[in-house]
């Protein structure tokens, strides 16, 4: 009965191994220059709107999809947090709530593109629409948006290949089959068996680890773009109506906050942040 579920350990050992062992290859022998993330190269013309059609539907603070007041509220954040002139902003669907991106046309200019999720936006308040604007241009000022060494490792990899709901799940699956395999040592008595679960273990839990870490840095980013965006705004009005949308879930909030396997903190985490940041600033 032991024999088959110690094939699959071994199997499932030597195959976390080489996983890891090509992360490492993978970070070590990355490329360290510097290139733009996530970039769409065109081509410019004298036509704008032809060149808004290529880039399906791109818009500089203006467009069909836009009332009077989200182009005011557009013009407002590419002024206070210096953004260029001539930033893109378009209606796209499922990105979210908003992303940014950098778009690079063939005459060599880049110029940042923020994406509005095609879904929600209209719905939003104008407080919501100037903080999720506010943090999308944070992340641009930071410099989040420009990719660096380390973005170039094995996890930006994997992200830019499969997705971030992919390395949720594998991060998932290591945390899951960590604890498994520390049960079943705890109740192997076969010294080789219980050998197999502790370095099975071993190697789930240090694999779990791994990724985790790598997304907490990326909800560090998050946070600071949080942060950074109230604090040029001086108000967590549209920050705290975004992130109430979002009603408190246990599992959400240890998948995000504890096991730190998602891109973002949960909202109840941010508004948290946010109400500190308010409630330090009124004690000064």
């Amino acid at each position: 009965m032991k024999r088959p579920f110690i094939m699959l350990t071994l199997s499932i050992l030597l195959s976390c191994i080489g996983l890891q062992l090509n992360a490492y290859t993978v970070y070590n022998n990355r490329d360290t220059s510097e290139i733009i993330y996530t970039e769409v190269t065109v081509t410019k013309s004298d036509d704008t709107e032809e060149i808004y059609t290529r880039l399906s539907s791109f818009f500089l603070g203006y467009g069909s999809e836009f009332s009077d007041t989200d182009i005011e509220i557009i013009n407002l954040i590419v002024h206070i947090f210096n953004m260029p002139h001539n930033t893109l902003v378009g209606i796209q669907a499922d990105v979210g709530a908003a992303s940014i991106l950098y778009v690079r046309f063939e005459d060599g200019e880049r110029l940042p593109y923020i994406q509005i999720d095609k879904e929600t936006w209209p719905s939003r308040t104008d407080q919501e629409k100037t903080f999720i604007l506010a943090h999308e241009a944070s992340h641009y000022v930071l410099g989040h948006i420009d990719i660096g060494p380390r973005d170039q490792g094995w996890f930006a990899q994997c992200r830019m290949r499969f997705g971030d709901n992919f390395m949720t799940q594998v991060g998932y699956f290591f945390c899951l089959g960590g604890l498994y395999s520390i049960f079943d040592f705890m109740q192997s008595r076969p010294l080789f068996t219980r050998g197999a679960s502790l370095l099975l273990s071993t190697v789930c839990c240090s694999s779990c680890w791994l990724i985790a870490s790598e997304f907490y840095l990326l909800q560090e980013q998050e946070k600071e773009a949080d942060l950074y965006a109230v604090t040029k705004l001086n108000s967590v009005t549209g920050g705290m109506e975004f992130f109430e949308h979002e009603p408190w879930n246990a599992t959400e909030a240890f998948l995000r906050d504890i096991l730190c396997l998602t891109v973002h903190p949960s909202h109840a985490k941010r508004a948290q942040r946010l109400q500190e940041w308010r409630t330090s600033k009124m004690s000064h």
